[in-house]
């Protein structure tokens, strides 16, 4: 008898300790789940950027192959492309920032969707713009965390019926001279961020795009925050 309890005591605790490695495992599936739904792999950012690039590099090629035919200017499809993809990106990743240059020598667009202002410096030509996320959130402060500050972008975005109307205030153009030997061979971008509760904290960031010309050209930086490291991607950087 003393024997058949002992085995039967054994046999409860064997399924107690399966039962509880079981919930173990599950459990880690489950955060394995929403770790990755909510924080999206590197590998995944660079590929997204890579396509919102292509797409908006194409739309130049094609656009002033078949000018004539075509409804929109490249100018006009870029911003139809990188409002889609704003909007993505306030779903999945609400910390990334996109900037564009585009252009020729005579004169170049530069659009700034970042949390803070940047400097754009074309050598005959300098200009601050504000940050679009700055912008478009208003008053809201850019601390009252992800989920509200996600939700506040896309209510923003959803209502933007016509394209033109997203970038004012955030997108400028720059011009080479009156001179008409004067041209733009390079853009500097500078990127600066203040910590709120650090007056005397001022994080600079610069990238240059050379290689400017007769022929429009079109550069990105496309960056976001990953685990306290700060991941890039650009077509060209020099």
């Amino acid at each position: 008898m003393i024997k058949d309890k002992m085995r039967c005591n054994k046999k409860a605790q064997f399924f107690i300790i399966a039962a509880v490695l079981l919930v173990a495992v599950i459990s880690g599936l489950a955060l394995t789940i929403n770790y990755a739904k909510t924080n999206p792999s590197p590998e995944r950012f660079y590929s997204v950027a890579e396509n919102y690039f292509k797409e908006c590099a194409n739309a130049i090629d094609y656009g002033f192959a078949e000018q004539e035919s075509r409804a929109t200017s490249p100018e006009e499809q870029i911003d139809e492309f990188t409002l889609e993809f704003l909007i993505y990106l306030a779903y999945v990743d609400p910390l990334t920032e996109v900037i564009y240059v585009y252009g020729n020598e005579k004169q170049v667009i530069v659009m700034n969707y970042a949390d803070f202002e940047s400097s754009f410096d074309c050598g005959s030509q300098s200009n601050i713009v504000k940050g679009g996320k700055q912008i478009l959130t208003g008053e809201l402060s850019m601390n009252i965390g992800p989920v509200s500050f996600r939700r506040s972008i896309l209510e923003k975005l959803k209502k933007i019926t016509d394209v033109s109307g997203l970038y004012e205030g955030f997108k400028q153009t720059l011009y080479a001279g009156e001179e008409c030997s004067a041209s733009i061979s390079e853009v500097i971008v500078t990127m600066q961020k203040n910590a709120p509760n650090n007056k005397d904290y001022k994080q600079k960031d610069s990238y240059k795009f050379e290689g400017i010309g007769k022929d429009p050209k079109f550069f990105v930086i496309i960056r976001t925050q990953r685990y306290g490291e700060t991941y890039v991607f650009s077509n060209k950087l020099s």
